[in-house]
C-alpha cells in the first residue's frame, strides 16, 4: 500500500473531489499544500454547479465579491453536501439591498441573460400582500433571469446584509450559503444528518416542502419529534431549540474561510430565531425585545 503522503499532488486533489465537506475540512488542515488542495477544491466544486445556469462561472464569483452576495437555495444545499442527489432547478442568489442594479447589470452583460419576471411567493393577492409577503421573507424583489443554459433567481434583501432572507428561510436546511470567501450553515447538525425543522409556510410553499422530502430530507416540526434529540432539560445547549436567537458565527452553525489564511472571518450581524415555540427554557426571556415575534422573524440586524 502507497503511503498517503506519497501520492502525487494530482493524486491527492483527485481524492479530494470524492472526500465529504468534513474529512476535506480535516484534510485541509493537516499542512499548508493540502489547505490550498482544499481551496481548489471548493472553488471547483462551486464553478461546477454555477456552470449548470450560468455561462461565466468565474465572472460570477468576481461579481459576488464585488457586491458582497452569496449563493443559496439549492446550489448551496448541494455544494454543503458535496453529492449530486439532486437536480436543483435554479441558480438563487442573494444580493444587498444596494447592490441590484450592479448585479442585475452583470447578468445581463457578462452572462447573456435576459430577464423574464419578477416573482413573488405568492401567484395570487393585492399588491399590498405580496409586499407583506416579501417582508417575512426578508426581501424587497425577487427577478428571474433565463441564461441558454438556465434559471437565475435574484433575491434583493431589505438590508445591506445579503444574509437576512437566508436567515429568514422556510426551513432550517435552506439556511445555508456560499460565496467566493465564505460559506456555513446555520443549523449544521440537524443539516449534515439530512435532517430540518420547519418555520413559518407562506402560501404556495408546500410543494417545495415536499420536493425536500423526496430529495432525502426529514423535515418536522420540532427537533424533539426524533427521539434521538430528546433532551431532559433546554435545547438551547445543543443549538437545536426553534425559539433560541441564532447568529451565523455562534457555536452551532458552521462558517468556514476558503481562504483562511487570507481572509478576514465573516462579517454578518444578523440574529433571528425560527419561531417563537416555548420549550421550556430561557430563550424568551433573553430580552423584552425578542418576546414572541413571529416565525423566522430577523430579530437584529445591527448594521441594518
Amino acid at each position: 500500500m502507497v503511503a498517503f503522503s506519497n501520492l502525487t499532488r494530482a493524486t491527492k486533489a483527485h481524492l479530494c473531489i470524492h472526500l465529504d465537506l468534513r474529512t476535506l475540512l480535516c484534510f485541509r488542515a493537516t499542512s499548508k499544500d493540502h489547505l490550498e488542495l482544499a481551496t481548489d477544491e471548493f472553488k471547483r466544486s462551486l464553478l461546477s454547479l454555477a456552470r449548470r445556469f450560468i455561462p461565466r462561472p468565474e465572472q460570477l464569483l468576481a461579481a459576488l465579491d464585488h457586491t458582497s452576495g452569496f449563493i443559496g437555495g439549492s446550489v448551496a444545499v448541494l455544494f454543503l453536501l458535496r453529492d449530486r442527489s439532486f437536480i436543483p432547478r435554479s441558480l438563487d442568489v442573494f444580493i444587498p439591498r444596494d447592490a441590484w442594479w450592479r448585479f442585475e447589470a452583470h447578468l445581463l452583460h457578462a452572462q447573456n441573460a435576459s430577464r423574464v419576471g419578477m416573482v413573488l411567493p405568492t401567484a395570487d393577492g393585492d399588491e399590498e400582500d405580496n409586499d407583506d409577503i416579501l417582508q417575512q421573507r426578508g426581501l424587497v424583489r425577487i427577478a428571474v433571469f433565463r441564461t441558454h443554459l438556465g434559471i437565475v433567481r435574484l433575491f434583493r434583501s431589505v438590508a445591506p446584509d445579503a444574509l437576512v432572507p437566508i436567515a429568514r428561510s422556510w426551513g432550517t436546511h435552506l439556511v445555508a450559503y456560499v460565496g467566493p470567501g465564505h460559506f456555513g450553515h446555520g443549523y449544521a447538525t440537524l443539516f449534515f444528518q439530512r435532517r430540518a425543522v420547519l418555520g413559518d409556510l407562506l402560501r404556495d410553499e408546500a410543494e417545495r416542502v415536499r420536493a425536500y422530502q423526496r430529495r432525502g430530507f426529514d423535515i418536522r416540526l420540532s427537533p424533539t419529534q426524533w427521539s434521538d434529540l430528546r433532551l431532559q432539560g433546554c435545547g438551547e445547549e445543543s443549538w437545536i431549540c426553534p425559539t433560541q436567537p441564532r447568529s451565523f458565527d455562534d457555536d452551532g452553525a458552521l462558517s468556514v474561510r476558503m481562504r483562511p489564511l487570507q481572509t478576514e472571518a465573516l462579517e454578518s450581524e444578523v440574529v433571528w430565531r425560527l419561531g417563537g415555540r416555548p420549550c421550556g427554557g430561557p430563550c424568551l426571556e433573553v430580552t423584552d425585545e425578542l418576546g414572541m415575534e413571529p416565525a423566522h422573524r430577523v430579530l437584529r440586524v445591527l448594521r441594518y
